[in-house]
């Protein structure tokens, strides 16, 4: 009786153990052991997350405005159970405008479905995720970037956090502080991958980097930067590229921007660069991100102030992660030239039109000094000569709204002001970065343009009013495609099960993952998604290439297709003015 007691007690303890160390997986990175916690998606599928894991040093005192310290080995096991706070920020992309984040923040989350045995040499693909927010906001946090949807497709997932605004991007163009501190914290996020990921599951010689809006720029980014060869296999901007007006590096502009916040802070803004940064180091984090607002005009316009920057490769900067224009890097054929895919949404301009056309008094505001702000919100004194905005802008609003302001009561007014906005910032650098790099025929490209209205969008959320809800049909809003890769418990409800909005997960899901393990985007054999490089179009020096029209479910015949005519009037307009970027576009 003793013994079948012992007996039983031991079955016990082993099936305790045993459950224990399934539902908190332990492994052991480069760096340290960790543990992961075991989850279960809605569609049954048993996954491993692991949150929160160091990927460098915190960037706090010494190591503010320098590039990322590797992380020193730890010696506990580390509880990856939760999410870190996101990098400092104040997010005014959404509703609440307070300071949230810490500045000690370089952490990112891995989910894989299978942790390998010793045996087991062939991982999953992995696909790395740059988060949006215009290099001010955002972050990896599950709670917005969840890995369910991913799950379910058998690859291994990473998010991250990496440092924003004037933490991540501070220059003053020499030694002292080169700048694109956020674009190395996502090297180092690569780095770390490979040296970690087989660990969890993953093949460190199939990873594909994918962004949205700021994260797709970054994908782009890595492309052209000689730092981040050889760390990813594959590409996928979301609407965003290098070219995009908030991510093209300015020469000029970085050190003006640095003196300005040195000033707005109370350190001396015409000090030497040396003297600059270090009264900088020594601002309280908040104080630093609460004196963005300085910067502004109208609303929360410029949203983005700190941007990339081109670093020069001294001694004493022997890696910088960019040194020339970004045109010049394309046309020059020296880049990571990787299988790319490019995608575009409906109504790009609604990251920034939603709110000015639906707050009455920023609309107001906006009518009352259209042709002095325009210019400005657009950016266009960074595109032209001086003596040539106005001539510039009088073309534009020519174009797009028929010579007149916004009128609530003429919708083609307030879809035209959107599509200004699209075209500015997203649907023409995009166009002219597909065009360049298919100039180069060095690598396969795809593009998508995702036209699906689901039941929900991000309009709501970046208008941050209930306002003017009924001024025009929204359509489909930046970021839209992101509701059907990830689930984001933050902002939005599951996706119903047996929905449209489903199926589009499923198919766009897919074709990630696919692309991941193959090199190719085509879940279906039934769907054509073939390569711009094999379907453009030549008319008089203007290319129109072909793409994938996401417009409704795979299961209803004709909704996803192929088509040559991505807004052919619109960006060809641009294509004409006489702005910086297309003199260097043709030389």
């Amino acid at each position: 009786m003793n013994k079948m007691y012992k007996i039983v007690t031991l079955l016990v303890i082993l099936c305790i153990t045993q459950s224990s160390s399934s539902i908190y997986p332990e492994i052991e990175t480069r760096s340290g052991w960790v543990r992961g916690i075991t989850l279960r998606n809605t569609f049954g599928t048993t996954y491993h997350a692991f949150k929160g894991i160091p990927y460098a040093e915190a960037p706090v005192g010494e190591l503010r405005f320098k590039a990322p310290k590797p992380i020193s080995r730890w010696e506990e096991t580390l509880n990856a159970t939760q999410d870190k706070p996101p990098c400092i920020q104040k997010n005014t992309l959404f509703i609440n405008h307070s300071v949230e984040g810490e500045e000690d923040c370089l952490y990112l989350n891995v989910y894989t479905t299978s942790i390998p045995r010793h045996d087991e040499t062939q991982g999953n693909a992995v696909l790395v995720y740059i988060h949006y927010g215009g290099f001010f906001a955002g972050s990896g946090d599950s709670s917005y970037h969840g890995p369910e949807y991913f799950m379910n497709e058998n690859v291994t997932l990473v998010t991250f956090n990496y440092r924003l605004g004037v933490f991540g991007f501070l220059s003053t163009n020499d030694d002292v502080a080169p700048g694109n501190w956020a674009l190395k914290d996502q090297t180092a996020v690569l780095n770390w991958v490979q040296d970690n990921i087989c660990y969890f599951g993953g093949d460190r010689d199939r990873v594909t980097i994918f962004g949205q809006s700021a994260g797709a720029a970054s994908v782009h980014l890595h492309m052209l930067s000689p730092l981040s060869k050889g760390l990813f296999h594959r590409a996928i901007s979301q609407s965003g590229t290098a070219l995009s007006a908030f991510a093209r590096p300015l020469p000029e502009i970085p050190l003006l921007v640095a003196r300005a916040q040195a000033a707005f802070v109370g350190c001396d803004g015409n000090a030497n660069t040396s003297a600059l940064v270090d009264c900088l180091r020594n601002i309280d984090a908040r104080v630093l991100v609460k004196s963005v607002d300085y910067f502004k005009f109208f609303g929360d316009q410029p949203s983005v102030v700190f941007m990339p920057s081109i670093e020069k490769r001294t001694s004493l900067n022997p890696h910088p992660f960019i040194t020339q224009d970004p045109i010049e890097i394309i046309k020059s054929r020296n880049f990571n030239n990787v299988p790319w895919i490019v995608g575009f949404v409906q109504n790009e301009g609604l990251i920034t039109a939603a709110e000015l056309l639906r707050k009455s008094s920023l609309r107001n505001e906006l009518i009352s000094n259209f042709d002095s702000y325009c210019p400005q919100l657009l950016g266009l004194n960074f595109s032209t000569f001086p003596n040539q905005t106005d001539f510039v802008w009088t073309k534009i609003k020519d174009f797009y709204l028929e010579g007149n302001t916004i009128n609530v009561t003429q919708p083609s007014t307030l879809q035209g002001f959107i599509n200004l906005y699209g075209d500015r910032f997203f649907n023409y650098p995009g166009y002219k970065a597909i065009d360049l790099h298919l100039a180069t025929g060095l690598h396969p490209i795809w593009v998508y343009s995702f036209n699906y209205k689901g039941e929900y969008s991000y309009v709501d959320h970046f208008a941050r009013t209930n306002e003017g809800k009924d001024l025009i049909d929204w359509g489909v809003c930046h970021c839209d495609d992101l509701l059907y890769l990830f689930s984001s418990p933050a902002l939005f409800k599951p996706l119903k099960y047996d929905s449209n909005d489903m199926q589009i997960n499923v198919f766009m899901t897919k074709a990630w993952a696919r692309f991941a393990k193959y090199g190719i985007p085509q879940p279906y054999c039934f769907i054509r998604w073939p390569s711009a490089n094999k379907c453009n179009k030549e008319l008089n020096g203007y290319t129109d290439f072909c793409y994938l029209n996401m417009t409704g479910s795979y299961e209803t015949r004709g909704q996803i297709f192929t088509e040559n005519n991505f807004f052919t009037n619109r960006l060809r307009f641009w294509s004409e003015l006489p702005l910086f970027e297309n003199f260097l576009y043709d030389v």
